[in-house]
C-alpha cells in the first residue's frame, strides 16, 4: 500500500537469496528487552492479571462496490445477507462501497477485560437458539484498547498523520445513521464454530469462533481510501500464563492489530474500481517440526539449509474479476498496525504513534535469533526449526492505474512437534485443479455441480499419508478426526462427512440463491483436514492439520426466465383479456372490441376446457388460475351451477388430465402444468320426448312412447355467455426471497402468461337425419342407418350420401370423415352443400357424398369407414360408421384333353410325350362369379410344378433366356415369338363369363408338334384371367407381378419324342418321306417300321420311326457320329433339334441320337 515507511536504524535486516525466492530474516537487537517498556508495562500488569489475554487470532478485509450498472451487472452490488441494509439504498453510487471483516477469536469465558466482553454467553445463545450477535466492544473509554472500523484519505501510510482517522470517517453501525446505543460496541454475526471435532480437551486452543461485520462507506468525492479495521489486542506471549486456552505468540505479543484495504473511488479520469482482492486464510496454518540436525529425509519431505527447515503452503487469494494479476508481499511494521502503538507520555488519550516503541521487529519478535520467512509467487516458506505459534500479516496487491491496490490479512503459523508419531499431515487427494477461469460451476437456482462440461457430484478428498518404511518412519495407526471448511463458505453451502480409514472425503452440496449478490460470481471453497489416533494412543498424539487447500467455484448469474408457453391440448394461446363476449348480441355493450373466441359447452354431458403449459426453466412450478364470472345461482338453468377448476396436474406430457400420474421431480427434464375447467351439464337435458319428461338422444330417436317426436329441450336456452379467462403463473420457489428478487433485479422472481379468454355458451351437438327424414322437395333422402354393409366388387365404386344438421340457427356445420379408422384408397369427398330443412330449430341441413372405388389389394376385406358432423361451436354429432365388404375374383378353373371318339383319352397333367405330326386338343373351362375371364396361353410362363421356365433375357445373360434369338430351352413360338417360329397351334375362346351363363367361361386348344422339335421340351401354361374394372394389363409388363394376381393358370411340359412321328392324312410312305423331307428312300422306312403293312394305304395318326437311336459315347462328337452313320451334319442335327446348339466337343455321356443310316 503504497510507499513501505523508512525502516530505524536499529532494526536489522538481512536477506538472502534462495533459489528463485527471496528469504527474509529478520532479527531483533542484542542486549534489549524484548518488549519495549510501555509495552512490557501493559504484559506486566496483564501478568497481574489486571487483564485477561486477548484472543484476537485472524481477520481479513474486503469491500465491493454498492454501485450497479443494470439489474445485469453482478460484478458490482455489495451484498451481504446478514446485512442487508447494507448498499440497498446506493445501487445507483459510483462512490458507496460494502465493506466485510471476517474475523475469529478464540472462546474464553465472559469477562470485561476484553474485547469480546460476552463472547461465551453469545456463542452460547448462537448454539442454542442460533441468534448470531457476538458483541465487540469498542473501548472508548480506554484509549488503550479502543477497537475502530473506518476510513481515511489515501492509500497506506505515506499519507496518514495520527488521529486522521477521526476527522475522516469513523463507522459506528453497518449503515447511517447510527442510534447512539451503537456506539458502545460493534455487532459481528457468527457464521460459525470451529470444526466441533478439533474443540478437544488436547488441543482447547482449537475452540474459536468466527463471525462477520459489514458496514458501508459513502466517500465524499472520488481519488484513493483506505478502510480499515484496528485495536488492540493481538494474543498474549509465549511464557505468559495462557487464560482458559489462549493462544501464545512468540511474536507481536499484545500489539495492536490493523487491517486495511485500499480503494479507489472513481473520477472523470479513473474508471470504476469495483472490488478489492478476497482473502481465504485459514486462522490457523499448522505445520511440523523440522530441524537440520534431526530431519530424516526418508521419512519427510523438507528443504532444510544449514540452519532452516522450510516448509510451504499456499497463499489463497484471488479477485473476483478477471485481468487482475496478484502479488503477494508480508505487511510492514506499519502495516500492521504499530502507527497505532500508544505512548504512556502521549499528551492526548489518542493512540499516538511513538518511533520508540515500535521498531524492534517488522514482522516478529522473538528470542530467536531470527525468523527466515520467504514468499515465492503464491508459495509462503516457513522456518519450521521451531516450535510455537507466530503472527504473520501478509499483504495480497495488485495494480489499478499503476497504484498498488493491497488487502491486508492476519492469521497465526502454528509449528507442532509430533516426534516420530506423526511424520505427515494430511493432503489433499484427487485435486481437481481447478482455477479462477477453469472452475466448478453450480447454476444459481439448482443443486448441480458442472466441472469441465460434465456434471458431477462435489467432493473434496483428503488422505493421511503415513510411511511404512524405513522402520524408523512406521507411525501410529492414524485416521482422519475431520475435514471441514477452513474458511467461511457462502451462505446455504452445507456439507456432509463420509469417514473410510485413511482416504476420507466431503460431500458438498449447494443451491444458491440468485437473488442474494453475495452468492453469486466467483469463490474459493477452502477446506482442512486432521489426523488422530485411536482414543488409547489420543492423549500422547499430537495431531497435523493440512495446510490451505482451496477450489475455485462459480456461481452462475440466473438464467432468463421467460414466461410459461401454453402447449397442446391448450385451445387458445394469444392473449386477449380485453375481448368481448357477447358479440352478436343485440343486448352486447362492449362495442369495438375483438371478439373472443368462442366455446359451447353440451347440455347433458361434462364440459372440460384443458390448460397445459410448459417452462423452460426446471426449477418453476407452474399454477393455472381460471377466472369464472360470480353470477348468482338464479343466473344459471335448474340443477347446474358455474364452472370449476380441477387441481393442477405436473409431469403430464402427452396424458390427458384423468390418465396422468401427477408427479413434480426438479430437474427431471420435464416441467408442465395442466388443469382442466369442468362444468357439469349432465342435469340438463338437450333432447326430450314430445309431451313427456323423458331424455332421448335426437331427431333420429325412435324410443320415445307412442311414437313420439324427440324434440330439443328448452332448458337449454341459458343465454350467457360467460367469459372465462385463463393464465398460468409460475410459483415461487421455496427459499427464493421475492421481495430481495424484486430489490436485485427490478423485477418479480416468477413470470407468468397473459390472460387468455373465451366466450362459454351452453349449445346442442349436430347430428345425421336419417334416410327416412323428410327434405323439402326430395322424399327419403337422408344418411343411411349406423353400421349398415355396403357390398362392392373390385374395380366397381360406390356413393354414400350424408346428410347432417343442427338445432342451433346460424351455426354451420361440416361433415368429414374420422380419420380413425380413416379412409381407404379410392376414396373422396364431394364438396359440401346446403339443402333445405323444415324444423323450428334450423332451415339448412348439410350435404356430402362419399365416393369409393375398391382397388386392387382390397378384395376379400371388409373396411370401416366413420363419419362425423362438426359444429361451429366446437360440438361433435355422434360418428355415423359403415362397413364395405370388398370382393374380389375367386376363379376355379379346369383342363382335360379332348380325345377322337371311341379312343381312350389319358387324365390330364403337368407331363406329357408328344410326337411330331400328331394332333393334342384340349378343353378349358374357369368360372369366377361376377367377374368375366380372359382365357389365353402366357407368354413366358413359369411352371413351377414341372420345375421349367421361360425367362426373359438380362443384361450379360448367356443360359437359354426369351430375347437370345436361338428357339432353345422350352421355348415355342407362342411363349417366345421373338426366338421361335410360330407354331402350329389354334386358340380360340368359345365363352365368355356372364350373369346369364352363370360365369363360366371356355375355351380350346389344339396344337400338332412339327419338324425341328425332336428331343425338346415345350412349356405351355393357360391362363384364366379376370377382367377388372379400371385394370388393364395392357399398361402392365408382362413380368409384372401385378399382372395376374387374381389369375389361374394350368401349365403342361410337353416331352416331343425322338426318331418317332405320326403319319398324316391321306398320305402313302412315298409322300411322307416328301412331307418330313427326310431324303431317304421310302422303302427304307418300310422296313424300319413292320406295323406299315401297306405303303400306299397308312392310317392317319399311326406312328413310325426313322433309324435306330445312339448313345452318345466317350469321345463322341456331332462330327464323329455323323461320320460314323455316313450322315452329313445337317442330316443328323434335323433329326436331333435339342443337339443344334449343343458343344459339339462335349456331348452328354448316354443321350440319345437319332441316326439315319445310309442317308444324304
Amino acid at each position: 500500500m503504497g510507499e513501505a515507511p523508512h525502516r530505524p536504524a536499529r532494526a536489522m535486516q538481512e536477506e538472502e537469496e534462495e533459489g528463485d525466492g527471496r528469504t527474509r530474516r529478520l532479527h531483533t537487537v542484542h542486549g534489549r528487552s524484548l518488549f519495549p517498556s510501555g509495552l512490557a508495562a501493559v504484559i506486566f500488569a496483564c501478568l497481574l492479571e489486571a487483564c485477561h489475554g486477548q484472543t484476537y487470532r485472524f481477520c481479513e478485509i474486503e469491500w465491493k462496490t454498492c454501485y450497479r450498472s443494470d439489474a445485469h451487472d453482478f460484478s458490482g452490488g455489495f451484498y451481504d445477507p446478514l446485512f442487508p441494509s447494507v448498499c440497498t439504498s446506493s445501487r445507483s453510487n459510483p462512490r458507496a462501497i460494502g465493506v466485510s471483516l471476517h474475523c475469529s477469536w478464540g472462546i474464553l469465558s465472559d469477562s470485561t477485560s476484553i474485547m469480546l466482553q460476552t463472547v461465551a454467553s453469545d456463542v452460547q445463545q448462537f448454539n442454542n437458539s442460533g441468534v448470531r450477535d457476538l458483541h465487540l466492544y469498542r473501548g472508548n473509554a480506554d484509549p488503550q484498547k479502543q477497537r475502530r472500523i473506518g476510513w481515511f484519505y489515501g492509500l497506506g501510510d505515506s499519507t496518514y498523520t495520527p488521529g486522521q482517522e477521526y476527522g475522516n470517517g469513523i463507522i459506528d453501525c453497518p449503515k447511517a445513521p447510527c442510534p447512539l446505543t451503537t456506539n458502545e460496541k460493534y455487532v459481528f454475526q457468527i457464521t460459525r464454530i470451529s470444526e466441533p471435532k478439533a474443540q478437544s480437551s488436547v488441543n482447547p486452543f482449537d475452540r474459536r469462533v468466527f463471525a462477520r461485520y459489514s458496514f458501508e462507506v459513502a466517500f465524499p468525492s472520488g481519488g484513493d481510501y483506505t478502510v480499515y479495521f484496528e485495536g488492540c489486542c493481538r494474543q498474549l506471549a509465549d511464557g505468559v500464563v495462557a487464560q482458559n486456552g489462549d493462544y501464545l505468540v512468540k511474536n507481536n505479543a499484545l500489539w495492536p492489530f490493523h487491517l486495511r484495504a485500499a480503494v479507489t473511488v472513481p473520477t472523470d479520469t479513473v474508471p470504476l474500481y469495483k472490488s478489492s482482492i478476497r482473502w481465504n486464510m485459514p486462522d490457523v496454518t499448522v505445520l511440523r517440526y523440522s530441524s537440520p540436525t534431526t530431519e530424516n529425509s526418508a521419512c519427510a519431505a523438507t528443504i532444510c539449509l544449514a540452519s532452516s527447515c522450510y516448509r510451504s503452503f499456499t497463499l489463497q487469494a484471488y479477485h473476483q474479476l478477471s485481468g487482475y494479476q496478484i502479488f503477494y508481499r508480508l505487511g510492514t511494521i506499519r502495516e500492521m498496525g504499530a502507527y497505532k502503538c500508544f505512548s504512556s507520555s502521549a499528551a492526548n488519550t489518542l493512540l499516538a504513534y511513538s518511533n520508540s516503541l515500535c521498531t524492534l521487529t517488522e514482522v516478529e519478535a522473538t528470542s530467536a535469533p531470527g525468523l527466515p520467512v520467504r514468499i515465492r509467487g503464491d508459495q509462503f516458506d516457513f522456518d519450521v526449526n521451531r516450535e510455537g505459534t507466530w503472527q504473520i500479516t501478509v499483504i495480497a496487491y495488485t495494480y489499478v492505474s499503476g497504484k498498488e491496490m493491497g488487502v491486508a490479512v492476519d492469521f497465526l503459523v502454528k509449528v507442532l512437534s509430533p516426534g516420530i508419531s506423526n511424520w505427515h499431515s494430511p493432503k489433499l487427494a484427487f485435486p481437481l485443479g481447478t482455477t479462477s477461469t477453469n472452475n466448478v460451476q453450480i447454476q444459481c437456482g439448482e443443486d448441480q455441480w458442472i466441472f469441465n462440461g460434465t456434471t458431477t457430484s462435489f467432493r473434496v478428498y483428503f488422505q493421511n499419508e503415513v510411511n511404512t518404511k524405513p522402520a524408523e518412519c512406521i507411525e501410529t495407526a492414524q485416521k482422519l478426526r475431520y475435514i471441514a471448511p477452513s474458511t467461511d463458505l457462502p451462505k446455504g453451502v452445507s456439507y456432509t462427512q463420509h469417514v473410510e480409514s485413511n482416504l476420507n472425503y466431503i460431500e458438498v452440496t449447494w443451491r444458491p440463491q440468485c437473488e442474494d449478490l453475495s452468492q453469486v460470481g466467483l469463490f474459493q471453497f477452502c477446506f482442512e483436514a486432521e489426523d488422530t489416533v485411536d482414543s488409547t494412543s489420543a492423549a500422547t498424539f499430537k495431531a497435523l492439520r493440512s495446510t490451505p487447500s482451496c477450489y475455485f467455484v462459480y456461481s452462475r448469474p440466473p438464467l432468463p426466465n421467460p414466461a410459461p408457453v401454453f402447449i397442446s391440448p391448450t385451445k387458445y394461446y394469444d392473449c386477449s383479456e380485453g375481448c368481448c363476449e357477447c358479440c352478436g348480441l343485440e343486448t352486447c355493450t362492449c362495442l369495438g372490441s375483438p371478439c373472443c373466441n368462442r366455446e359451447f359447452a353440451r347440455a347433458g354431458s361434462f364440459y372440460e376446457f384443458p390448460v397445459h403449459a410448459h417452462d423452460n426453466y426446471l426449477p418453476e412450478v407452474l399454477q393455472v388460475n381460471f377466472d369464472v364470472p360470480n353470477l348468482a345461482p338464479d343466473a344459471y338453468p335448474r340443477d347446474v351451477y358455474a364452472p370449476v377448476q380441477r387441481t393442477d396436474k405436473y409431469s403430464c406430457g402427452a396424458s390427458s388430465y384423468d390418465t396422468c400420474t401427477s408427479s413434480y421431480i426438479v430437474g427431471s427434464g420435464r416441467n408442465d402444468v395442466l388443469n382442466v375447467l369442468k362444468w357439469d351439464l349432465t342435469k340438463m337435458y338437450p333432447f326430450k320426448c314430445a309431451n313427456s319428461s323423458l331424455q332421448c338422444s335426437g331427431p333420429s330417436d325412435t324410443t320415445c312412447p307412442n311414437a313420439a317426436p324427440c324434440i330439443e329441450s328448452s332448458s337449454t336456452n341459458f343465454v350467457g355467455p360467460l367469459k372465462i379467462c385463463y393464465q398460468v403463473q409460475e410459483q415461487l420457489r421455496i427459499g427464493v426471497d421475492g421481495a430481495l428478487w424484486l430489490q436485485t433485479y427490478g423485477i418479480p422472481p416468477n413470470n407468468n402468461t397473459c390472460k387468455v379468454c373465451f366466450s362459454l355458451a351452453i349449445a346442442s351437438s349436430p347430428f345425421f337425419l336419417d334416410s327416412e327424414t323428410a327434405i323439402s322437395g326430395d322424399q327419403g333422402v337422408g344418411t343411411q342407418p349406423n353400421g349398415r354393409i355396403f357390398t362392392v366388387f373390385l374395380g366397381d365404386t360406390l356413393n354414400i350420401q350424408l346428410l347432417a344438421t343442427i338445432n342451433n340457427a346460424g351455426q354451420d356445420v361440416t361433415i368429414a370423415m374420422l380419420a380413425d379408422p380413416g379412409a381407404p384408397l379410392g376414396s373422396f369427398m364431394t364438396p359440401q352443400e346446403t339443402v333445405p330443412r323444415t324444423s323450428p330449430y334450423n332451415n339448412l341441413a348439410y350435404r356430402r357424398y362419399y365416393n369409393y372405388t375398391a382397388q386392387i389389394g382390397q378384395e376379400d376385406t371388409q373396411i370401416s369407414i366413420c363419419f362425423q358432423a362438426y359444429a361451429g361451436n366446437g360440438m361433435t354429432s355422434l360418428p355415423r360408421c359403415f362397413y364395405i365388404q370388398v370382393y374380389g375374383p375367386s376363379i376355379s378353373m379346369s383342363i382335360s384333353n379332348v380325345c377322337p371318339p371311341g379312343s381312350a383319352c389319358p387324365p390330364i397333367s403337368n407331363f406329357a410325350n408328344v410326337t411330331i405330326g400328331c394332333e393334342y386338343d384340349l378343353s378349358i373351362s374357369a368360372v369366377s362369379p361376377y367377374f368375366p375371364l380372359s382365357i389365353m396361353e402366357e407368354e413366358m410362363p413359369v411352371c413351377d410344378e414341372c420345375g421349367a421356365s421361360v425367362l426373359p433375357c438380362q443384361a450379360g445373360s448367356s443360359d437359354q433366356c426369351c430375347g437370345n434369338g436361338v428357339c432353345d430351352g422350352v421355348e415355342s413360338g407362342s411363349n417366345c415369338p421373338s426366338d421361335c417360329p410360330a407354331d402350329n397351334v389354334q386358340f380360340m375362346q368359345t365363352a365368355v363369363g356372364s350373369a346369364a351363363n352363370s360365369w363360366k367361361n371356355e375355351a380350346g386348344f389344339a396344337w400338332m408338334p412339327s419338324r425341328g422339335m425332336e428331343g425338346r421340351d415345350i412349356l405351355r401354361c393357360f391362363l384364366a384371367r379376370p377382367k377388372i374394372s379400371g385394370f388393364d394389363p395392357a399398361k402392365l409388363g408382362p413380368n409384372d407381378p401385378s399382372i395376374d394376381l387374381f389369375s389361374k393358370k394350368f401349365c403342361i411340359l410337353y416331352s416331343v419324342e425322338r426318331c418317332r412321328y405320326c403319319v398324316p392324312q391321306s398320305s402313302t410312305l412315298s409322300t411322307l418321306v416328301l412331307h418330313y423331307d427326310f431324303q431317304i428312300d421310302w422303302r427304307r422306312v418300310y422296313n424300319s417300321n413292320p406295323v406299315l403293312l401297306n405303303p400306299d394305304r397308312l392310317a392317319a395318326g399311326d406312328k413310325f420311326v426313322i433309324g435306330p437311336k445312339y448313345r452318345v459315347r466317350p469321345g463322341d462328337t456331332l462330327v464323329t457320329i455323323a461320320a460314323m452313320a455316313q450322315m452329313t451334319l445337317k442330316s443328323l442335327l434335323s433329326l436331333n433339334a435339342d443337339l443344334v446348339y449343343q458343344n459339339q466337343t462335349a456331348l452328354p455321356l448316354g443321350h440319345p441320337v437319332c441316326l439315319q443310316l445310309c442317308g444324304a
